[in-house]
């Protein structure tokens, strides 16, 4: 990351009074936004404790922030649609060292994407990956500024599988995108199996046995093929 993008972690907001601290941000109502709160501590108290707190949306739980690594950023991302024209994100002490903040970003979408069964207005990204990457990628690569981490720069997308990586070069013309958008660049890399007749596995453990998830893969063809080939 630039020096440049990363302006906005030089500085952060602490709360270090109050049980619970909001922001009230103003939106469209019924827009759907990509929320993404960004927190690194750098130590900036010279205290050397690393806090644990609650983040709110509104008055829901959305997470809960545990500072891990002083120097690593933790990023929080939501897809949500409010109800309202503005909404709420609060920081709440729960005795494990003072709340922060480091960004906010909200991001619009389109609103056929990320379409659940439910009609639920919220969903928690888990984790978005470029398989056959070595390289994180977000705008301008991505239109929606959506992070997408590679299984170098993340370890929740090192599956741990014997894969091998493809990569082509395509253009955004040549590129037949849905209302996804994904990108020329992310979606020029990939991985197959080092075994052919072996699967392709993706998996993971979720934190909570009732925990349902959406699953969106996106595919295209970086080979060359045959007139009587196919894949």
């Amino acid at each position: 990351m630039s020096k440049e993008s990363s302006r906005q972690l030089w500085r952060l907001r602490s709360f270090p009074e109050g049980k619970r601290n909001c922001y009230k941000i103003s939106v469209t109502r019924a827009s759907k936004y990509l929320i993404r709160t960004t927190f690194l501590y750098g130590n900036y108290d010279g205290r050397n404790m690393l806090p644990q707190f609650d983040l709110l949306l509104g008055p829901n739980h959305w997470a809960t922030v545990t500072i891990n690594d002083e120097s690593g950023q933790y990023h929080k991302e939501i897809i949500h649609v409010p109800s309202m024209d503005y909404v709420q994100i609060c920081l709440v002490d729960t005795g494990n060292g003072t709340p922060f903040i480091t960004a906010i970003e909200f991001r619009t979408l389109n609103n056929d994407t990320y379409v659940t069964q439910f009609g639920s207005l919220q969903l928690y990204n888990y984790l978005r990956c470029d398989l056959g990457s070595n390289t994180t990628h977000r705008y301008p690569v991505d239109v929606y500024d959506r992070y997408w981490y590679s299984r170098s720069s993340w370890n929740a997308c090192n599956f741990r599988e014997n894969w091998k990586p493809l990569s082509a070069s395509i253009s955004d013309y040549s590129l037949n995108e849905n209302d996804y958008k994904p990108g020329a660049t992310i979606m020029s890399t990939a991985v197959e199996p080092q075994n052919d007749s072996a699967p392709l596995v993706i998996r993971w453990e979720p934190q909570q046995e009732t925990d349902q998830f959406y699953v969106y893969m996106h595919f295209t063809e970086i080979q060359v093929l045959t007139t009587n080939q196919t894949r």
